[in-house]
């Protein structure tokens, strides 16, 4: 729906339709071509309509990014800065910790939306039973009905936050693993090293 409300993002879309068969895919040198649009619709609620295109030779793809990025400092600090956003500098022990917190969060989110729920049970049933009165109980519901929203708005977002730690997380697992490897083969050059040293030494010493 955002990208019928852009006419940039659908003449973008228009010109990869035309330019991909007619240039790319049925030529036989190897082309790449990659676009990455983005048309702002709403600042204020952050909507925006975007456009993705990626055609070609993947080889040849990769080799206009590495030379964008080598060319185009703008876009090399775009990069760095969205690894960052993406929490590629962070250790697993921080994701850990955010994610125990939201996780406490997302928790006591949900029993308070339980909580809701059953006492706009308890209302209605005081209304049946004849205690209270239609003008209370529906001022009080409809308060509550406000309220849940936005406790299950905070719910959504809390899980879609944990979503993207854990995501963050497993690839901060991966570099850790790795970087505990190339360190320990390190350590283990280092121990080979200063073993042939002294054994060096030691034939010197019975010549």
């Amino acid at each position: 729906m955002a990208r019928q409300e852009s006419e940039f993002i659908k003449r973008i879309e228009d010109f990869a339709r035309y330019i991909g068969p007619e240039y790319i895919t049925a030529d036989n040198n190897p082309r790449s071509l990659c676009i990455i649009a983005a048309d702002c619709l709403d600042a204020e609620s952050g909507k925006h309509a975007m456009a993705h295109v990626l055609l070609g030779n993947n080889r040849v793809g990769r080799c206009a990014l590495r030379s964008m990025m080598e060319d185009n400092d703008v876009f090399a600090a775009q990069i760095h800065e969205l690894f960052d956003d993406d929490g590629e500098n962070r250790t697993v022990e921080d994701l850990d910790e955010e994610i125990g917190s939201k996780q406490k969060r997302l928790t006591v989110s949900v029993w308070v939306t339980v909580g809701i729920g059953m006492w706009a049970a308890v209302i209605i049933a005081m209304l049946i039973a004849g205690v209270a009165n239609w003008i209370t109980t529906v001022s009080n519901l409809l308060l509550m009905a406000w309220t849940a929203w936005l406790v299950i708005r905070d719910i959504l977002s809390l899980r879609r936050s944990l979503g993207r730690l854990r995501q963050q997380r497993k690839r901060a697992a991966g570099r850790q693993k790795m970087m505990n490897r190339v360190s320990q083969f390190a350590d283990f050059l280092r121990q080979m090293r200063a073993q042939i040293e002294e054994d060096a030494g030691d034939d010197d010493d019975e010549i």
